[in-house]
């Protein structure tokens, strides 16, 4: 082993431990910037109003159309997403022949 090869080792660990940095980083942006826009909306708008304009919040009705579309939406989802999951592993499967 030279010692070129003790430092290509050195430095794919080294990059490595930078793309798992990088990637911890962009996993807890979203969250980061989830956390400020709510920071700033409750900050903007005292939790007493917040509370105030939900009591008047047709539950029941919002409940009867949002839950429909919901499942509709989930099974077209669905569906859309096993043909092309099916059509990529029958693709890649004649590839491999």
């Amino acid at each position: 082993m030279s010692v070129s090869d003790g430092h290509s080792q050195v430095s794919a660990a080294s990059q490595e431990e930078l793309s798992r940095g990088v990637s911890r980083w962009k996993k807890s942006v979203r969250y980061i910037v989830t956390l400020l826009i709510f920071a700033l909306i409750f900050w903007r708008i005292p939790m007493s109003r917040v509370g105030a304009a939900l009591e008047n919040v047709p539950i029941v009705k919002f409940f009867s159309v949002f839950l429909p579309f919901s499942a509709v939406y989930w099974v077209v989802d669905s569906v859309c997403l096993t043909w092309v999951v099916r059509r990529h592993t029958a693709f890649e499967a004649s590839k491999a022949r």
